[in-house]
């Protein structure tokens, strides 16, 4: 089976998209402007088909990391996601761009990693909190996506019996020393859509599509939106 498949990851800076043919990239744009992300999202897309030598037409689905993350990154980043699949008449994907991360260190660092290891994908929620998935070494989810006030005992959620903590994604180091008594390492690999063909490619065999009518994307925290005050004139 062969696909071509897009996959956009704008949970967080570096916001980028990739082409890939199965799980092999093609290509892949970033852009780490965030006030230029609506702007610019669908260039992205055209100058990354573009370096691919492919159309839009000859993308096989679309695969988008759904959240948790930046607000205003996610809710365009699936906007564009759901009309391309829409006008493509193609299956949209979830990937989760914290579960890439994992996989990622694994292929960069396999020796170092070893096993018995725990992943802590973070996305950095400014202040001291942090959004954190946390994957064994077989990448199955020992922690679902969840927000975290630090400092916070992992071991009310994992089991203590494993002593790596392998801290990834730009909240990675700021989990360091916060979650309990782990041997914490930090590899500096942050969130990247090139990260997800591989997931991606395992949806698209299996066939876990999502709806492209009522897939909203997983926000884990309202917004912070502040109503002004009235004044007075």
């Amino acid at each position: 089976m062969e696909a071509l498949i897009l996959s956009i990851e704008t949970s967080t800076v570096p916001f980028s998209v990739t082409v890939s043919k199965n799980d092999f990239v093609l290509s892949t744009i970033e852009n780490s402007d965030r006030t230029k992300l609506a702007s610019e999202i669908t260039l992205m897309i055209e100058r990354c088909c573009s370096q691919a030598s492919i159309s839009l037409h000859e993308l096989s689905a679309i695969a988008i990391s759904p959240g948790p993350g930046s607000y205003t990154g996610l809710r365009i980043g699936m906007s564009v996601a759901k009309g391309l699949c829409f006008a493509l008449d193609i299956p949209l994907i979830f990937v989760s761009g914290l579960q890439s991360l994992a996989l990622q260190a694994k292929k960069t660092y396999p020796d170092e990693v070893g096993k018995d290891a725990l992943f802590c994908s973070a996305l950095d929620a400014r202040r001291n909190e942090v959004y954190m998935e946390v994957y064994d070494d077989h990448l199955d989810q020992l922690v679902p996506s969840t927000s975290v006030v630090l400092p916070f005992h992992l071991n009310t959620l994992v089991p203590d019996h494993h002593k790596r903590l392998i801290c990834l994604g730009d909240g990675g180091e700021k989990v360091i020393d916060q979650l309990g008594s782990y041997s914490y390492v930090f590899y500096p690999i942050l969130s990247n859509s090139s990260w997800m063909a591989p997931l991606a490619f395992e949806q698209f065999k299996k066939g876990s599509f999502e709806s492209i009518e009522t897939s909203e994307p997983f926000y884990l925290k309202p917004p912070n939106i502040t109503t002004p005050k009235n004044r007075i004139l």
